[in-house]
């Protein structure tokens, strides 16, 4: 995917090192990697010398595998209990027996553990839940690494069955909320209500076009977590989050495409505020490159994540914050899907990567800035001050640039009418696929047509030509001098047609095609993409690439007059 200023790091984080607890990790000898018996006895309560490089019967792990075996399972809906967990040693790994109560019969399923990491496994019974969930970290798995090699702690005590160790929600009662009628401990609102009736009053700050909170949400969603599992940490950090949780939808879009999103999408955030998009998290990104004490506010609490394998991870280090935007897989062979994450870390640096959905990370809410009377970032606002805007105007100079001010309505065959409705093009214009606005075979919406000669002209009229992607980025730029001309570019909010075949953001934004194709040649992708860019209503502006057989709109850029001096 592309940015404004910046390449996309691949990638969020590197694994954290588990630490020995008592000894130096970072020794490489024998003698200091030995564990410190001491240290060990008064961390996990064991007296002696219980600790061995073969997994066995009595390990300790056994409880504990049970224990989140039965928190996770329950958090779908079903109730069951441990009824045993033995050691496999054939097949290395645990055999847990659970007795679902709501359908009165005994089921099994298995553990497998690597290291101080479990991954619940499943030939039949909760296929569906436990399919691909990853790793899990197991607590107090070990005290001592010799050359990497991990040593478990052994336990004397049986499995209690249906009573869990922790005090985590299990049984009967796990994956339920307290109000059967709400998710949330201080609304009465269902799951699919519009309305997010918060607990508490958030406090935003203004920055840029934007305002957003100045703290992590932490709102008790059931599923929700404390980093380690401890409360003072949600008090410290905010809470943790799954995308479902997060967006306010099923869980089941943990692991499947929710599609068709109208933005913005409110999720769990407070009455007049959203889950940020992919490009307001881009639009932050660039604010804040020009105002970088203001990071601060996005580094105020730093209490890490809990990855998709089941690990808390890189506290003090980051805090991860969703987005609203899912990362498309479709057609590719993952069974799983992603969405977008935003990294602050406290060395204040920041960066972006897509995550499995089920990872839980923080939520911070944005919404519009509040305009002051003389300031001006959208149509309405604009029209209704003493600014430089003309509805009327067909054109307007901005910078050394000269930009059609309404979005093109020529009826090319194939283009589209929003909603398929006729006066939506007299409202919006039309939308044309990369090859109509082009005016090129509609072949090239799945190949690529090579080398562009700018300008190019596509379907303007005579004078006039597609803006290429570096006279999108040059408008950008003379927009933040003459912030009042943005309004010609969101008086038609006339969203797009997606790719998939629906039409989405209608109010909310208009997609402009570039001349640009984006170059995908030498990867397995079946077809092509070009550069988009977004004027949203909020003021915002967002570019990315997209498919060409997308139905965005289009404006066009005078061509270049060359003034001749004649003496």
């Amino acid at each position: 995917m592309s940015s404004l200023y910046k390449v996309i790091l691949a990638g969020i984080l590197a694994s954290v090192l588990l630490s020995a607890c008592g000894g130096d990790s970072s020794s490489s000898s024998e003698e200091e990697s030995v564990y410190n018996t001491d240290a060990c006895a008064e961390t996990y309560k064991v007296e002696g010398d219980l600790w061995s490089k073969d997994m066995s019967d009595k390990s300790y792990l056994k409880q504990q595998i049970c224990d989140r075996a039965v928190s996770y399972i329950n958090g779908y809906n079903n109730d069951v209990v441990c009824v045993s967990v033995d050691y496999d040693s054939w097949n290395e790994r645990f055999d847990i027996s659970l007795y679902d109560r709501n359908e009165q019969a005994e089921k099994s399923i298995w553990a497998k553990v690597w290291d101080c990491n479990f991954r619940l496994g499943t030939e039949a019974a909760y296929q569906a839940v436990l399919s691909d969930i990853g790793y899990w970290q197991i607590d107090g798995c070990l005290c001592k690494m010799v050359y990497d090699v991990p040593f478990y702690r052994y336990g004397e005590d049986d499995v209690v069955v249906g009573e869990p160790l922790s005090s985590s929600s299990t049984g009967k009662d796990a994956g339920k909320s307290s109000d059967s009628e709400s998710r949330y401990s201080s609304s009465s609102e269902s799951q699919n209500s519009s309305s997010s009736k918060t607990s508490k009053t958030y406090e935003f700050v203004k920055l840029g076009s934007q305002e957003w909170m100045t703290e992590n949400l932490n709102e008790p969603v059931e599923g929700s977590r404390c980093y380690e599992d401890d409360s003072e940490n949600c008090e410290k950090y905010g809470r943790l989050y799954t995308w479902a949780d997060a967006m306010k939808v099923g869980i089941d879009y943990d692991r499947n495409e929710l599609g068709k999103i109208k933005l913005p999408h409110q999720g769990i955030c407070p009455d007049g505020s959203h889950i940020p998009s992919y490009d307001e998290w881009q639009q932050l990104e660039t604010y804040l490159g020009n105002h970088s004490k203001d990071k601060e506010f996005f580094t105020n609490q730093v209490g890490g994540f809990y990855d998709y394998r089941g690990q808390y991870k890189n506290e003090r280090y980051e805090a991860l914050f969703w987005s609203s935007t899912e990362y498309d897989v479709s057609g590719i062979t993952y069974d799983f899907e992603y969405a977008w994450l935003w990294a602050f870390r406290r060395d204040f640096t920041i960066d972006n990567d897509n995550s499995h959905k089920w990872t839980a990370a923080n939520v911070r809410c944005v919404r519009a800035a509040t305009l002051d009377e003389s300031s001006s970032s959208n149509a309405e606002t604009v029209e209704s001050s003493n600014s430089v805007y003309n509805p009327d105007a067909e054109s307007v100079r901005i910078g050394a640039q000269v930009w059609s001010t309404r979005n093109l309505d020529t009826p090319v065959e194939g283009s589209m009418c929003y909603d398929d409705d006729p006066e939506n093009c007299e409202k919006y214009g039309r939308l044309y696929t990369w090859a109509l606005a082009m005016d090129v075979e509609t072949k090239f919406d799945a190949k690529q047509l090579g080398e562009v000669v700018h300008p190019y002209r596509g379907i303007c009229p005579s004078g006039w030509h597609l803006p290429s992607d570096k006279e999108w980025r040059d408008l950008y730029e003379n927009l933040q001098d003459y912030p009042d001309y943005q309004a010609y570019f969101t008086s038609q909010p006339g969203g797009a047609f997606d790719y998939k075949g629906y039409y989405r953001s209608e109010g909310y934004e208009s997609l402009y095609w570039s001349s640009t194709e984006y170059d995908v040649s030498g990867t397995d992708y079946e077809f092509e993409f070009a550069y988009v860019w977004s004027y949203r209503a909020d003021g915002s502006v967002g570019t990315d690439n997209a498919h060409k057989i997308t139905g965005a709109y289009v404006r066009c850029v005078e061509d270049e007059v060359v003034d001749v001096n004649l003496f």
